[in-house]
């Protein structure tokens, strides 16, 4: 039965035409392509070296898109919150030295190929989140409050602790061109033996560079603009990666910083479910269990507050509401303390009047 199921297969395999033979004898060898397909007569070794050549493929095509969620949602929020800079500039190192360490080096294309892709995307979002920021959209820390920028404008603060954006564009652009440099360098001007040196170095700086997005999530207790699918793409990447590293080249190294790698994604996955359930259980009481570090209410006036109750039945999540337009006053809630930031009006002071009451 088996030798005759074989008989059948092998009419099919042997004749093959060029355009699928050719990339198959590229991608197995010629000895298991000829074990595995033409005589479909599969060995232990020549198995493990397709599953392995068909999760590098995999992870090179998924890996071309996997952090454009990320790019997505920082645009479309127009705000880097819950994302560590720290973490993608030490990416951006790591990726960059290996990739050019690999393609010098002359490995198979299949266990670095995701890299290329990867660490261009890494510099892009790295770029966008010097230019957003890392607070939530609309809002700055200043003077120990957290304020919207309506209150800014409106309080007529001396705007000189804040960023202005030719300032910031200053600094995407040094940035972007710190990259293009530090590549060109590695790529074609950094000596062989230093670039070994840098190597051995990449994986330390890349396991490094998972612990300020761990300290992240662990400070904001949210999971911010954090993208899920990357989360845990990443996840089964680095797991993937342990396999091909050891099957296809045998370095054990390797193979070690991308199992260390998977711990660490691990960890990060576990506490991006654990915020992200516990956010889904939050109750939005401004009176209630004080489970975020701060709460943001804006009113156009003291009259908006008609009596207290108002105050209690505040969302936390809300930042403008029909009973409340546009903002100039805001109130920053952190453990049971109300301050106002206002102008020293009339109007303002019955607002601190009414904060006071909270307590």
């Amino acid at each position: 039965m088996a030798e005759a199921l074989q008989a059948m297969l092998q009419t099919v395999t042997q004749n093959l035409p060029s355009f699928i033979a050719t990339p198959g004898r590229l991608i197995l060898g010629e000895d298991c392509y000829t074990s595995l397909i033409y005589n479909v007569a599969p060995t232990t070794f020549c198995l493990r070296l397709a599953v392995s050549k068909g999760l590098g493929i995999g992870i090179i095509v998924f890996g071309s898109i996997l952090k454009l969620p990320q790019i997505i949602t920082i645009v479309q929020h127009s705000s880097a919150w819950g994302i560590s800079l720290s973490m993608y500039s030490l990416e951006v190192v790591a990726y960059d030295i290996s990739l050019a360490y690999a393609f010098r080096k002359r490995l198979p294309f299949s266990t670095y190929g995701e890299n290329a892709s990867l660490t261009v995307q890494n510099m892009v979002i790295t770029l966008l989140i010097i230019w957003y920021g890392t607070e939530e959209k609309g809002q700055r820390r200043k003077g120990g409050l957290l304020i919207s920028s309506s209150v800014r404008r409106s309080a007529q603060r001396d705007s000189s602790s804040d960023e202005s954006e030719p300032m910031v564009m200053r600094r995407v652009i040094l940035a972007a061109l710190l990259m293009l440099v530090s590549s060109i360098f590695l790529f074609l001007l950094c000596p062989p033996n230093l670039l070994s040196v840098l190597q051995a170095f990449s994986i330390p700086i890349s396991l490094l560079s998972k612990f300020p997005q761990i300290g992240e999530l662990y400070r904001n207790k949210k999971c911010g603009h954090l993208s899920s699918i990357v989360v845990f793409a990443q996840l089964a990447g680095t797991l993937a990666r342990v396999f091909t590293t050891i099957t296809e080249t045998g370095d054990w190294l390797l193979g070690i910083g991308f199992g260390l790698a998977s711990i660490l994604n691990t960890v990060i996955a576990i506490q991006y479910v654990y915020y992200w359930r516990l956010e889904g259980n939050k109750t939005t009481s401004l009176l209630g269990p004080r489970k975020q570090n701060a709460t943001i209410w804006n009113a156009s006036s003291a009259k908006d507050a008609k009596k207290e109750d108002d105050v209690h039945e505040l969302s936390t999540d809300s930042t403008n509401t029909g009973n409340m337009p546009s903002s100039t006053f805001s109130i920053f809630v952190n453990d049971n303390q109300v301050s106002i930031d206002s102008d020293t009006t009339s109007s303002s002071r019955k607002m601190q009047e009414k904060g006071r009451r909270l307590d």
